[in-house]
């Protein structure tokens, strides 16, 4: 006795009405009902003023924005890597707007160019992922953060990258360290990548260019403070950062944390 078994054949027609990657544009629409969500929930919990102040490490990082516009460093006590606040100043002597609405402009517009670099090197569906689902990301970048930034200069590096433009690469990245200074290893993976590839001259573009950002970064802090290692060298301290909903979060302020990529 022979028994046949049917085998059915596999459904042509997708189950799912997403039949496609939403577009760029969709991405952007969905980004722009997040903020205005987001915005709507912050002012029904803490009103609209002074959040952005109070949020965070702001207060530190819009005191040494004030310090770079006006060139004046004294008693300034620099707890976080400048790069932040370099942005900060320059899009605020640029566009003419005060320090505390350039802080917020930086992180929004770099939140927005994270993700679409993220649309562009994995596809729109990760960019959508990557840019709503992390409640912590979405803070920093509608209160204020230099993750945003860094996020941003290091994928924007990635992308140059990969087309074809290791020195403009090795920039973005070296600017990206002095944001934060854990994409110092983007630096490294692009040597490391034209090193394997033997192209040893864009190599020593890319490290010239990084040498001569780090030195640039440095001069002031060693000029001023007699340290060019000064912001990685911050004496252990507790401070708490708020949270949406108004709950603290404690974290250690030091060494270790200053070189990590926590946003703390």
């Amino acid at each position: 006795m022979i028994l046949a078994v049917t085998i059915p054949k596999p459904e042509t027609t997708p189950t799912t009405k997403w039949r496609s990657a939403p577009t760029l544009r969709e991405l952007l629409l969905l980004g722009a009902v997040g903020a205005v969500f987001f915005g709507a929930t912050l002012v029904a919990f803490h009103g609209r003023h002074g959040r952005l102040l109070r949020y965070g490490d702001n207060a530190a990082y819009l005191s040494v924005a004030t310090a770079i516009r006006d060139w004046d460093f004294h008693e300034l006590d620099i707890q976080h890597f400048m790069g932040y606040p370099y942005a900060i100043a320059v899009v605020s002597l640029v566009l003419h707007i005060p320090l505390i609405s350039s802080l917020w402009f930086v992180a929004v517009a770099a939140s927005v160019v994270s993700a679409l670099l993220v649309a562009r090197l994995f596809g729109t569906w990760v960019g959508a992922y990557f840019a709503f689902t992390n409640f912590a990301w979405i803070q920093l970048s509608f209160l204020g953060g230099s993750e945003p930034l860094a996020v941003a200069l290091g994928l924007g590096a990635f992308w140059s990258y990969r087309r074809g433009r290791p020195l403009f690469a090795a920039l973005l990245a070296s600017l990206a360290t002095t944001v934060r200074p854990l994409m110092f290893f983007a630096l490294v993976g692009i040597g490391v990548a034209l090193l394997c590839q033997k192209r040893y001259a864009k190599f020593l573009g890319a490290l010239a260019l990084g040498s001569a950002i780090g030195l640039l970064y440095m001069w002031p802090l060693a000029h001023y403070f007699g340290d060019p290692w000064h912001t990685t060298a911050i004496p252990p301290a507790t401070t708490e950062r708020p949270t949406l909903l108004g709950l603290t979060d404690t974290c250690s302020v030091g060494p270790c944390t200053a070189l990590s990529s926590a946003p703390c």
